[in-house]
Order: structure tokens, then C-alpha cells, then sequence
């Protein structure tokens, strides 16, 4: 996977800040950043297959295949996965933009700017 770099005015935030909160911050700004929503696509497809299993189970009446609710079932966990990895990257997204707001507040703060 290709990362993104962080854009020029935010390394030259982090260059005014301390090494080793610098140290701290950098690696979880790129991985905020590059935020592919992956894991919470994976959560979410692995619920809503669970929540579509005990489903079938409970409703199926005997019957083994049901089409019509295979369909739903299968929609439902497609939007699910989908809904899931949208929902991690704008986690993402609300976590850079959130940490880079911290940042800038310290770095005003340290330069006696009123926030």
C-alpha cells in the first residue's frame, strides 16, 4: 500500500514541537492519514454475516435455502461491510484532523498567540 505523506505544513508544525512527542504524534498522524477503513470493514462484515447466520437459523422453518432472504442477506451484509469501512476512514480523517487542530493549539500556545 502507497502512503500518503503529511503535507509540508504540518512537518513544519511537527518540526517545531519536541522530539519526543514529535516521535509520538508522527506515526499516528500518518497511519490517520492513510486510514483505508479495513479493520472496521472487517468488524462490520463479520457481524452482520454473524447477525444473517443466526437469522437464518431462527427463521428458516425448516427450509434449507430461502431464496428471497439469502438476497437480503447477502444485501445487508455488502452494505454493512461498505457502511463499516466508511465509517473507519472518516474515523480516520476525524482523528488527523483532530490531532492536527492539538497541534497547532500547542504550538500557538507555546508561541503566546491567543487560540
Amino acid at each position: 500500500m502507497h502512503s500518503k505523506p503529511l503535507p509540508p505544513d504540518v512537518v513544519r508544525l511537527l518540526s517545531t514541537t519536541d522530539p519526543l512527542i514529535r516521535a509520538r504524534i508522527e506515526p499516528a498522524l500518518v497511519r490517520a492519514l492513510n486510514a483505508c477503513g479495513c479493520t472496521a470493514g472487517a468488524v462490520a462484515l463479520v457481524v452482520a454475516l454473524s447477525v444473517s447466520i443466526v437469522w437464518w437459523l431462527i427463521e428458516r422453518d425448516g427450509r434449507v435455502v430461502m431464496w428471497p432472504e439469502a438476497g437480503i442477506a447477502v444485501a445487508a451484509v455488502v452494505a454493512a461491510t461498505v457502511a463499516g469501512k466508511g465509517a473507519g476512514i472518516l474515523a480516520g480523517r476525524i482523528r488527523y484532523a483532530s490531532t492536527v487542530r492539538r497541534l497547532r493549539r500547542g504550538v500557538m500556545r507555546r508561541a503566546g498567540t491567543p487560540t
